[in-house]
């Protein structure tokens, strides 16, 4: 199996990356993308942007483990066979690409047209063990009716995260409401809220793929 620090230099060499402009993408200097590709530095805490920057999964890049690509990123080589989606960039410096090639297949197999279809990548770990940090969303834009435990993409205000959608009653308004949830158990960093009912909130879609999952 190969080093970390050479998985980092395959992926960064067929992203087309210089070490310098690799190091400035990432905020680090040169010497320390080198001193990880010749294997001075086993891990790094911005693994999963070097795996953003260079379109792979970031448990292939840190461990060498699973996929290196997943269906999302590999590329068919028959035109009829892909569709080119357009990425939803959850902040501004996302280093994500403005689109992602999709194998037809996969929209086919949730029944997802591609006009309504949209693409994100995850920097967050509020839906972890679910959808890991750095891990490819597929999103239904036309899908924005909440259905019990459904998956979303959320506006709310100026921020934007995946939630699951939860109708439970709340004690606090002595009525059923939708709840805003988080899978990540650390509650004091990622609590649920309430999903208002007018307002600030919005719904972009529900997720209807993600990592090779539906």
């Amino acid at each position: 199996m190969s080093s970390f620090g050479e998985r980092v230099k395959e992926a960064r060499i067929e992203k087309g990356f210089t070490q310098e402009a690799f190091a400035k993408k990432l905020g680090l200097k040169q010497g320390t993308i080198s001193d990880i590709e010749r294997g001075k530095t086993k891990n790094s805490p911005v693994t999963w942007k070097m795996a953003e920057l260079c379109g792979v999964h970031s448990e292939w890049l840190q461990t060498g483990k699973g996929e290196k690509y997943s269906n999302i990123q590999k590329q068919s080589q028959s035109k009829d066979l892909i569709t080119e989606i357009q990425t939803i960039k959850i902040h501004e410096g996302s280093a994500a690409p403005d689109t992602y090639t999709v194998l037809n297949q996969t929209l086919e197999s949730v029944n997802l047209k591609p006009e309504d279809a949209r693409i994100l990548q995850t920097d967050s770990l509020n839906m972890s063990p679910t959808i890991g940090r750095g891990s490819q969303v597929l999103i239904d834009t036309s899908d924005t009716t909440p259905i019990e435990g459904g998956i979303y993409l959320i506006q709310d205000g100026e921020h934007m995260a995946l939630k699951r959608l939860i109708y439970e009653y709340s004690y606090l308004v002595m009525d059923s409401v939708w709840m805003m949830k988080n899978d990540n158990p650390n509650k004091q960093e990622y609590p649920d809220k309430f999903l208002p009912q007018t307002g600030k909130a919005r719904i972009i879609g529900r997720v209807v793929w993600y990592d090779n999952r539906i």
